[in-house]
């Protein structure tokens, strides 16, 4: 069993893996055929669709192509929202918080401890692989929250996951690189059972699960309500853990009346 250190230790190893765009190779199940069933969901109003994709943000070319409901609601969709703008971070922008070199220089030290070798690259994740398309041929990028502030909830993070960790990074990266694993491969089989179990065992820290998916979660509710109705489609692409669970945002907006669909492609 976990002690309270070492699942905080663990939490914030997969944490920064999933946002500052590094990972772990995963082996043994299907990819790149591009009909696995990645988690993607719909909201149909009399005007307009919106999608909600689950993304990992960081792959490799053999998960390419993606799963066809992934293009399906890109091409369909004349807007592309974010977690964040990715114009302000990939433009060579520099917020405030990405100059605080402090914290980052601590998480990026544990990645590089955990993964020896970087099969994975940031640059083949989900979101930048849409970013570019959508940059290059004119469509809007959106985010739903600012750099400063994703930074300043992971800065927080970082300085309280550190208490007490020295001398113990191997132990928790292997269990960090098990559960990365465990989640990928429930990515891309489209398990939705097993990416809620995980997502429901972060609440084993709650700290980090309040502030990272709990809090998030119901501060981007209203703006993604907010594209319902309009006379353009979104494609909505935040982290899958975002999704999922009770305080995922496909329950949210559900238990706000609105009708979430699931779209899955028969893998043949």
């Amino acid at each position: 069993m976990m002690t309270r250190q070492f699942r905080w230790h663990v939490s914030f190893l997969l944490l920064g893996l999933l946002i500052l765009f590094w990972t772990t190779p995963v082996v043994g199940h299907k990819i790149g055929k591009g009909y696995n069933n990645g988690p993607i969901w719909e909201i149909k109003t009399e005007t307009n669709t919106v999608y909600l994709l689950g993304s990992i943000h960081a792959l490799n070319t053999a998960y390419y192509p993606l799963t066809r409901g992934f293009y399906y609601a890109y091409y369909d969709s004349p807007n592309i929202v974010f977690e964040v703008d990715l114009d302000q971070v990939l433009s060579g922008k520099k917020s405030k918080q990405l100059k605080r070199k402090r914290n980052f220089a601590t998480i990026r030290t544990s990645q590089n401890a955990l993964l020896m070798k970087l099969d994975f690259e940031g640059k083949f994740g989900v979101d930048r692989h849409f970013y570019w398309k959508a940059k290059a041929v004119g469509k809007q990028i959106l985010g739903l929250e600012s750099v400063d502030y994703q930074m300043n909830v992971l800065d927080d993070i970082i300085l309280k996951s550190q208490k007490g960790m020295a001398g113990k990074n191997r132990e928790h990266a292997k269990q960090a690189t098990r559960r990365l694993n465990q989640l990928l491969e429930a990515w891309h089989r489209g398990d939705e059972e097993t990416l809620e179990r995980m997502i429901e065992e972060e609440k084993a820290t709650p700290e980090v699960y309040q502030a990272v998916y709990h809090d998030r979660n119901l501060k981007w509710l209203p703006r993604i309500e907010s594209f319902l109705g309009q006379e353009e489609n979104y494609l909505v692409i935040v982290g899958v853990g975002h999704l999922v669970g009770e305080d995922g945002l496909v329950k949210l907006l559900t238990d706000k009346g609105h009708t979430v669909r699931r779209m899955v492609y028969a893998i043949p």
